[in-house]
């Protein structure tokens, strides 16, 4: 028993190893082909992705959603702005802004569903309505400036917006897991393509 135990250890850590080798051959050579930076940020992203279990389980649940939201809607965003045109727009850093938020909102509610708590429910109910509200007046005023109405396309994502918070209601925790998961991809794509649709406006003002 102990010698199949110590077999499927091996294998399990051997397994790991040659998937990590992977992931730094992969890094690398984005590193190479591009820029060293975006290296050093893909290996710190992969150390959090990977790390997520630790930090979970000491309690550092915000410390890990708020990271994720920060590297998913911000460090990707100008890593994959960099390789596909060799300059980082110094606009992507403001409109960064909205998909930062919105990665924060779909973090909090995939944590929140998953972990299926009262208390966590009630406590983080109110964080969700705070953000979303943040996330809509801050993306109008950003977009505005440069899109002025058009910028209002933004609210047609107010439904799926409306459902993701519909996930915190009391009434709501008998839904099967799959339809809450649904219901954030639902606001996930509504609110990118909007959002997209807004800045390609300009090409149609031209």
């Amino acid at each position: 028993m102990q010698l199949a135990i110590k077999k499927s250890k091996k294998k399990i850590i051997t397994s790991f190893f040659i998937i990590e080798v992977i992931n730094l051959l992969v890094i690398g050579s984005l590193a190479l082909s591009s820029h060293f930076l975006i290296g050093v940020l893909l290996v710190l992203y992969s150390i959090l992705i990977q790390g997520q279990i630790y930090l979970r389980e000491n309690k550092l649940k915000w410390l890990l959603i708020s990271l994720k939201a920060i590297f998913k809607g911000g460090i990707l965003t100008y890593i994959s702005f960099f390789i596909q045109l060799s300059f980082i727009p110094n606009t992507i850093f403001i409109w960064s802004t909205s998909s930062i938020l919105l990665i924060l909102i779909v973090e909090l509610t995939d944590y929140t569903i998953k972990t299926n708590q009262l208390e966590t429910i009630k406590q983080n109910q109110l964080i969700a309505l705070s953000l979303f509200v943040f996330l809509y007046l801050s993306s109008i005023f950003i977009l505005w400036l440069s899109f002025s109405y058009f910028s209002l396309l933004l609210l047609l994502s107010l439904p799926a917006a409306w459902n993701v918070l519909s996930i915190y209601r009391l009434s709501a925790q008998p839904k099967p897991l799959s339809l809450k998961l649904k219901q954030l991809n639902l606001l996930t794509i509504a609110f990118l393509f909007l959002f997209t649709l807004v800045i390609s406006t300009r090409l149609f003002l031209q």
